[in-house]
């Protein structure tokens, strides 16, 4: 009994953990296509205002994009 029960809370404590992670995910990827897809259209405006709002996740796109270059 007392091991079903700390299986239990083990479940209830990793659940939201790897939610968490992947929620955590889906708006950098959103940010990455929405940046790329002004860089193409050359749409400086909406480039500089991604940039501004999401600073901390522009190093991470140019060394990924620098890396598959």
């Amino acid at each position: 009994m007392a091991t079903n029960r700390k299986l239990f809370f083990l479940i209830l404590i990793l659940v939201p953990v790897f939610t968490l992670a992947g929620a955590a995910q889906d708006p950098q990827e959103a940010f990455e296509k929405d940046l790329i897809a002004a860089c193409s259209e050359n749409h400086a405006s909406r480039i500089d205002s991604l940039i501004l709002e999401h600073r901390l996740w522009v190093k991470p796109l140019v060394d990924r994009l620098i890396n598959e270059f």
